[in-house]
């Protein structure tokens, strides 16, 4: 055969190759897949195996249940702290707003009281300045996640800004161990509630003044300015300004100061009326600001 006619027969070689190689991907390319639908009305004959377990697994925690106890590792029971605390940590410390930079407006904390045991009964206990015993939260079984604190005692009093207020917390498991937790301090710059019909403002003393003086200090501008703004827009015909201090002497000077300063800063109508008084806090010597209208 010549080189020519090898030459030729080697390109129809390569060209019907080419050819092929192109059908076939035409034809994947065309491949669709199809679903079928419908219901299956044969009888499937295959069994699943049986597995048998070669112990019960209910045997272990019986005797712990009908005695009400939990169940641990004797062992490890007797080398760790479990065995005089069978109760996790309260954890208690998350507030609603960081520890209260501004006039608060809503709940003072949000207590999250979680137990790893089944918890027979729990109390959190509020306390003021002289350990007496200011609110309290408690019940039997386990507690709702979620507490709310409006800052009120027992009897529905507000709470004193002028004052720090701490939390702790008890619960006792079904055998009688308790587990108590001491939590942080409770403070706030101010609080604004409505008490029968009238709006109510108390403002932390000592975050408006400097101690044993009647100046106004340059942070308490902000948190004064910023109960002007409250009062201008729930105002009606009254407004009162009372401030407690450790004695009454200063009570009444810082009052004047205070009723000047809203007096400026607000545009009173001629009707209204404006009281100011100073007083003295005879029970905890602190200061605060009530402001009611």
């Amino acid at each position: 055969m010549k080189k020519k006619d090898i030459f030729l027969v080697g390109c129809l070689i390569t060209v019907f190759s080419v050819l092929c190689l192109s059908a076939q991907e035409g034809e994947q390319v065309e491949q669709v897949e199809e679903e079928i639908r419908g219901i299956y009305k044969g009888i499937i004959k295959e069994k699943k195996p049986h597995i048998e377990l070669d112990f019960d697994p209910y045997k272990a925690i019986i005797p712990y249940v009908g005695k009400e106890e939990y169940i641990y590792d004797n062992q490890l029971l007797s080398n760790s702290e479990l065995k005089s605390s069978p109760l996790p940590v309260l954890a208690s410390d998350q507030i609603v707003k960081p520890w209260l930079k501004t006039i608060v407006r809503g709940y003072i904390v949000l207590f999250n009281p979680l137990y790893g045991y089944d918890v027979k009964k729990w109390k959190i206990s509020i306390t003021d300045e002289k350990g007496s015993e200011f609110k309290t939260f408690g019940g039997e079984g386990a507690p709702t996640r979620t507490i709310y604190w409006d800052g009120r005692s027992n009897e529905g009093e507000m709470m004193n800004p002028g004052i720090v207020y701490m939390y702790s917390a008890e619960a006792y498991d079904k055998l009688g161990n308790i587990s108590r937790v001491v939590g942080r301090e409770i403070t706030v710059k101010g609080i604004l509630y409505k008490k029968a019909g009238e709006w109510v403002i108390l403002l932390n003393g000592n975050k408006i003044f400097n101690e044993s003086s009647d100046r106004i200090i340059e942070d308490g501008t902000s948190l004064l300015e910023e109960a002007a703004d409250i009062v201008r827009e729930n105002f009606k015909t009254r407004l009162a300004i009372e401030v407690y201090s450790k004695n009454e002497a200063l009570s009444s000077r810082r009052s004047r100061v205070l009723g000047k300063w809203f007096i400026e800063r607000l545009v009173v109508p001629r009707y209204s009326v404006i009281n100011v008084a100073g007083y003295e806090d005879a029970v905890y010597k602190s200061s605060y600001i009530k402001i009611v209208f």
